[in-house]
């Protein structure tokens, strides 16, 4: 017999079988999907502010679409998103922008992604088409509850619009009429999103958790973020365990939390029994019914989502598709990640600077992504390099290289060298051999200079960046260090840096994503 969580999980399974064979019609005739899409998103932006400036009336095909807009970058589209902000309707679709939600990646650290009817539709497809494929290929993960990784608040109040910022959780990316239902088979519920206080938060987490037997499905981000949850487990266990023997949680929760989880939170003796006699160290033991885990593995996420499969013995990893605050670009689909070629509309800049369709790409080869997205951003260069390494019909399978635009993205918080260099110049505006890089283990960035900076300042600063912010309070990155550097280090840099080209076609950058210049900046000789 199913049970409860199961049954939800069959629900949703029926009802997004629709999308998924909508996406599996777009994967056959990928490319001329996509300029359908193209197409039909101009006319239906023709009226919109941004459509009358740029004359989308007058497109009659995807090329007219592609001359009459050229790619832009978040700053190009600044001033309407700007509008956007303010409240102003239909400017850049015909749309109503229902709220933005922060992301970091723009020259001030914060963007606000316009969050439309459209866009919702494309990740509820994306999702539904994601939960057909783990039915087929990983039923067990669906055979229990699951858990969806929700991130506690930050401690500053979201910047100022007439649109409302952000959302409440993770899980409204779910949305739609079966959120409250996929919401009943949830192992920790949403409200935790809304402790601020990072020891409850993670007390609070694993508490509801191990008291899931039945936990068969893990949805996180970066892999780094369960891992950190999972090492808190040995100094918690003697509470953990009271907490579900005797019902509630010693956390200091606010009330309003503390209420909306009382559900999750009641006393299971014989759970807690079973606990004390398992073996803390495997996390089988603690899960006896965990199939699969699903996190980002790409890119700067790869070491850590080996680190996390060696961990999780037993238990299925599966690499997320390329999925952005602004759109989803793929899905796992048949074993890796494909375009999603039904929602976002998705071009392929090759090194030659050429936009090229998905029925255009090579596979082997590597390109910048340019989208257009139901949330009304338009070719809009989002700073992805991927490498195509295969095809599911017409369209390419993607896998994330990382930033292509000189940023860099260890867990996700998307610094860029314009932000960072806005900032070192207000922190330091006379000191010289400014750089900031990773540190050689990648969990924290390292300053560079040759006069003293406050570490703290700096810190503070690269906190304007939401992912920053959040990576900072989850502790998957540690605060930033300040290394002093002798007066030669600018020439060293640029030595390195040019490396067989011409030392006037090497750019002057403060960022870098490499974690090797500890090693050759502070190393003596």
């Amino acid at each position: 017999m199913l049970n409860r969580a199961a049954a939800v999980h069959a629900v949703w399974v029926a009802n997004a079988v629709p999308s998924a064979l909508r996406h599996a019609t777009a994967l056959a005739r990928a490319g001329s999907t996509q300029r359908t899409l193209l197409h039909r998103r101009a006319v239906a932006a023709a009226n919109s502010v941004f459509g009358r400036a740029h004359g989308l009336d007058r497109c009659r095909t995807a090329e007219d679409v592609r001359t009459a807009l050229p790619a832009r970058t978040w700053e190009d589209l600044s001033p309407w998103l700007e509008r956007v902000r303010a409240g102003e309707p239909q400017v850049l679709s015909d749309e109503s922008v229902q709220r933005l939600v922060p992301t970091g990646g723009s020259s001030g650290g914060c963007k606000l992604v316009p969050w439309t009817p459209g866009l919702a539709a494309d990740f509820r497809a994306m999702l539904a088409t994601w939960v057909v494929d783990l039915a087929r290929r990983h039923p067990a993960a669906l055979a229990g509850s699951a858990y969806w990784s929700v991130t506690p608040p930050g401690p500053t109040a979201p910047p100022s619009a007439a649109v409302p910022v952000g959302f409440a959780d993770d899980t409204d990316y779910v949305g739609g009429r079966l959120g409250p239902l996929i919401a009943a088979a949830l192992a920790a519920p949403s409200c935790l999103g809304r402790i601020g206080d990072l020891e409850a938060f993670r007390h609070a987490t694993l508490r509801c958790l191990l008291g899931r037997a039945d936990l068969s499905l893990i949805s996180v981000w970066h892999p780094s973020f369960l891992g950190l949850l999972l090492d808190e487990l040995p100094r918690r266990r003697e509470r953990l365990i009271a907490d579900i023997a005797d019902g509630g949680c010693s956390a200091n929760l606010p009330a309003a939390v503390r209420a909306a989880a009382a559900p999750w939170l009641a006393a299971d003796p014989a759970r807690a029994r079973a606990l004390a006699a398992a073996d803390w160290g495997e996390v089988r033991a603690l899960w006896p019914r965990l199939a699969l885990v699903s996190c980002w593995g790409d890119g700067p996420a790869a070491a850590a989502c080996t680190a996390l499969t060696a961990r999780l013995a037993g238990v299925a990893v599966q690499v997320k598709g390329l999925l952005a605050t602004e759109a989803p670009i793929s899905v796992p689909w048949g074993g890796t990640p494909v375009l999603a070629a039904g929602g976002t509309v998705v071009e392929f800049v090759g090194d030659d600077g050429l936009p090229r369709w998905c029925d255009e790409v090579e596979t082997g080869a590597d390109y910048d992504l340019l989208l257009t997205t139901g949330g009304g951003l338009w070719r809009y260069r989002i700073g992805d390099r991927v490498r195509v390494v295969g095809r599911c019909g017409a369209a390419p399978r993607l896998r994330f290289l990382g930033r292509s635009d000189g940023g860099c993205d260890l867990v996700g918080e998307k610094l860029t060298e314009a932000f960072v260099a806005d900032l070192l110049t207000a922190l330091a505006p006379e000191a010289g051999t400014l750089l900031l890089a990773p540190r050689a283990d990648r969990a924290g960035y390292l300053l560079f200079c040759d006069r003293p900076i406050d570490a703290e300042a700096a810190d503070r600063a690269l906190a304007a960046n939401p992912q920053y912010a959040l990576a900072r309070r989850l502790g998957q990155l540690g605060s930033v260090s300040v290394r002093m550097v002798g007066p030669d280090s600018a020439q060293r840099i640029l030595a390195v840096r040019a490396a067989g080209r011409q030392f006037g076609a090497v750019k002057p950058a403060v960022l870098d994503p490499a974690d090797h210049w500890e090693a050759l900046l502070c190393t003596p000789g």
